[in-house]
């Protein structure tokens, strides 16, 4: 099944994506007010200095002028760049005197007309930023600065800002992490929780922690799993009656028809009682092994729980088949017998468990065969191996010789057995949280390992 896009991923590239949006946002409008608050401030410095200096003019003797207008023919060209110059003109636009680094040109052309405030003015050198200001009758004086000083105060602000946005950007997004991780984290209890239980476990999910967000979500899970609870119950219900209400009237029909077999002397109807009479019995085995399939619920195996040894079960299991293995005159071993370690589990369920194992190898095992049993305590398990000289399982039908009513096709001729016998096995050694594996044996036939879980003393 393919999965759809992460969620904590989706939302840290829209938060990404909106972060870096708005430090966009950001640094635009502060450029734009950066800008107006330089403009503002430099045009201020303009006028002060205007006046600064009209008032020094103003004073000033005669030869004072002559002397401002000896400005140097050489000198560089950016050093008037970084400064505010002046020129003082007359009624013409002609300079008759100025600061030391003013361009000998006058900044303002004589086409332009001569009036107080401010002025952008394109020159030689570039865009300046003026204030004219009159002194005297037919003097003019106007204070300039190149535009480019203030371009580099306003890129230098912006840059500054927006470096110290940049620089922590990185610290944002760590803390964003962070807090999506930090709010995902009940979801992930949740899940965590969900995958521990039990495949039989389907009691509600219950946590005081949950926020309100996910709290819908864990209600529809409840109530899903409530109704599955019901249509098992049902189905288990319905398993047990069913084979409740199958077994006592076969059980009454196969005592008739024995009393029936009593008093008839022909061999043509003896054989005809005698099939039905199979029929009959196949029958009730199947209501039994019904019956057994539902007793091999996991929550009804654990209910039982206590500590056991193995050896004993096993030893009772073999007695239970002692006069089948003698009858079939079969070969069996048993090896590690002497092991007494204990597991933790139900008595009667793992009694079905060795006896319909141990069942499968004596029917499947030729007369004068072998059947093979190994019980080794490990360190912290129990190995238990049953194997068979019998026919075997095919590779391909190892996994299928657990499903309900499976057989193999050269078996299914004979009158015992109904194909839950493993089934029922697995059922209950899942509730015992058992490892099954299922090899071929060196016998021939089939082996089947149990890995149970040693009970600490």
């Amino acid at each position: 099944m393919s999965l759809g896009p992460s969620l904590s991923r989706r939302l840290m590239i829209a938060t990404f994506t909106v972060l870096l949006l708005s430090y966009s946002v950001i640094t635009l409008l502060n450029h734009n007010v950066v800008s107006k608050e330089v403009e503002e401030i430099y045009d201020a410095e303009l006028k002060q200095y205007a006046y600064l200096v009209s008032e020094v003019v103003k004073h000033a003797p005669l030869s004072l002028l002559d002397s401002l207008n000896q400005v140097p023919k050489e000198h560089n060209q950016e050093d008037y760049t970084d400064k505010i110059i002046f020129q003082i003109l007359n009624q013409r636009g002609k300079i008759i005197g100025g600061s030391q680094f003013a361009p000998t040109t006058p900044l303002i052309d004589k086409f332009t007309p001569l009036r107080q405030g401010y002025y952008n003015i394109e020159f030689e050198h570039g865009l300046w930023r003026g204030y004219m200001l009159p002194i005297a009758p037919h003097y003019w004086l106007i204070t300039a600065e190149h535009h480019k000083v203030r371009s580099e105060i306003i890129n230098n602000l912006t840059h500054n800002l927006l470096f110290s946005l940049l620089l922590g950007f990185p610290l944002i997004l760590l803390f964003v992490f962070v807090i999506f991780q930090a709010g995902f984290s009940p979801l992930k209890r949740i899940t965590r929780l969900i995958s521990r239980k039990d495949p039989y476990d389907l009691k509600p999910i219950l946590r005081h922690d949950t926020p309100k967000e996910i709290q819908p979500f864990i209600n529809e899970i409840n109530q899903l799993m409530q109704r599955i609870q019901n249509a098992i119950h049902e189905e288990k219900s319905f398993t047990s009656d069913a084979a409740h209400e199958l077994r006592t009237p076969l059980a009454a029909l196969k005592i008739q028809i024995d009393l029936l077999q009593s008093c008839i002397n022909s061999p043509e109807h003896l054989a005809q009682i005698t099939a039905i009479q199979n029929t009959v019995k196949r029958t009730l085995h199947l209501a039994d092994q019904m019956l057994n399939l539902y007793k091999a619920q996991p929550e009804l195996q654990r209910e039982a729980f206590k500590p056991l040894q193995l050896q004993h079960i096993l030893t009772q299991s073999i007695n239970t088949l002692y006069p089948l293995i003698s009858y079939k005159k079969i070969d069996l071993e048993v090896e590690g017998a002497e092991q007494y370690d204990r597991v933790l589990g139900n008595e009667v369920g793992l009694l079905q468990v060795f006896v319909n194992l141990l069942h499968n190898a004596v029917q499947y095992t030729p007369n004068g065969g072998q059947i093979h049993i190994k019980l080794q305590s490990q360190e912290k398990h129990i190995y238990c191996c049953i194997e068979d000289s019998g026919d075997g399982v095919p590779d391909d039908k190892k996994p299928q010789i657990f499903k309900r009513f499976y057989r193999q096709e050269h078996h299914r001729q004979r009158a015992d057995g109904c194909g839950l016998g493993l089934t029922i096995v697995a059922k209950i050694l899942l509730a015992h949280q058992v490892d099954i594996e299922v090899l071929d044996s060196d016998l021939g036939g089939l082996k089947i390992c149990l890995l149970f879980e040693k009970l600490s003393t």
